[in-house]
């Protein structure tokens, strides 16, 4: 039991560095999927009088 234990203290830190990196992965992931989804909605909804607009 006390190496059981020994073993799991010694791995906590790595487990948590773990958590922690995937953690951070998925917030950048998600980071870049919605400003994807925004840039893809402004060309979506992009005004037809554009040109227009930055010719005055």
């Amino acid at each position: 039991m006390k190496k059981i234990r020994k073993e799991i203290n010694d791995n906590l830190p790595q487990v948590d560095k773990l958590l922690s990196d995937t953690g951070e992965t998925i917030l950048k992931t998600l980071d870049n999927f919605l400003n994807d989804v925004v840039k893809g909605a402004e060309k979506l909804f992009e005004s037809p009088f554009k040109e227009k607009e930055k010719k005055k």
